[in-house]
């Protein structure tokens, strides 16, 4: 019997039994395009409806989800096409959201890597099955930009619940990183992994372990703390670069100096709520991607 509820040749939402559904990408090193946030779009209000659970993985021992197709924003960039671009990251930023909102847990089963938008849809999920070697990271800044999907506000939040004073400069040095982590228990620690994760010795046990997770309810959905920062202004910027100026490039100190500005909340005088800091990050990568060198440099990139 098929027990696919929906989907296509990007992505599949399967019923597994005992009322959990699996969210399955399958596009080329899985990335993240159009069709997939199509299809997680639906896969959500059908989860949502009639299912207790989701879990989100895929038999693809080397990738749980690369970025954004890299292709496709080079060529919005090119093409000089700002509000179709804007309107995407808006997009993404609010279909994760959704998706953290589910009242229903929603648990990534992770193997091999998940890169730029991939770590950011594990970011956003409420526990996680992973394995060991899994190599996670917020990479965007090799491409001279930065996570634009919400990656920048999630790390930030859970950052600062881990560390209240050393949170902000944890967050910021991770979102330079060009390499990912090496393992997840690095992830873990770093707060790039949902904090209701187990970590899985056997790659081929993944799977399994996330649905039982689910199946017992697991990290339930977070309470809806919200994220609200008092803004640090340019000392703070100028605080967070410091340690690194030495060693970027024009690129990198672009993207560092935009990742900052978000950290910090921008220019607000007041506090600046998880919706604003959504709003900063969406304004920081449109400035990123209007760089004269930008398309060039996410095209050659691998993908993540």
């Amino acid at each position: 019997a098929d027990d696919r509820l929906l989907g296509n040749d990007a992505a599949r939402l399967w019923a597994l039994g005992d009322r959990i559904a699996c969210f399955e990408i399958s596009t080329k090193a899985n990335v993240l395009d159009e069709d997939v946030l199509d299809t997680l779009e639906a896969a959500l209000a059908v989860a949502g409806r009639a299912y207790d659970a989701l879990v989100i993985g895929n038999g693809n021992p080397r990738s749980f989800a690369a970025g954004a197709d890299r292709g496709a924003l080079a060529a919005l960039i090119e093409a000089g096409a700002w509000d179709v671009l804007e309107a995407r990251l808006l997009r993404g930023q609010r279909l994760f959201g959704a998706l953290r909102g589910l009242d229903q847990p929603v648990i990534a089963a992770i193997s091999g890597t998940a890169l730029g938008g991939g770590c950011e849809l594990a970011l956003h999920c409420h526990g996680a099955a992973a394995h060991a070697e899994a190599a996670l990271g917020l990479t965007q800044a090799a491409a001279g930009l930065m996570p634009g999907w919400g990656g920048t506000v999630r790390l930030l939040a859970s950052a600062l619940a881990r560390d209240p004073a050393q949170g902000t400069a944890r967050a910021f040095e991770l979102l330079l990183r060009s390499r990912p982590l090496g393992s997840a228990r690095e992830a873990l620690a770093a707060g790039l992994l949902p904090e209701a994760t187990e970590i899985v010795m056997h790659r081929g046990d993944v799977l399994e372990a996330a649905v039982a997770m689910a199946a017992a309810g697991a990290a339930a959905r977070p309470a809806r703390r919200t994220l609200a920062i008092a803004p640090g202004g340019a000392a703070a910027r100028e605080a967070l670069i410091a340690p690194f100026a030495a060693q970027l490039g024009a690129a990198e100190r672009a993207a560092a100096r935009e990742i900052a500005w978000v950290l910090t909340g921008g220019e607000a005088a007041g506090e600046v709520t998880e919706e604003a800091l959504l709003g900063l990050e969406r304004a920081a990568f449109m400035r990123l991607a209007r760089r004269p060198e930008a398309s060039a440099r996410i095209r050659p990139a691998r993908a993540g």
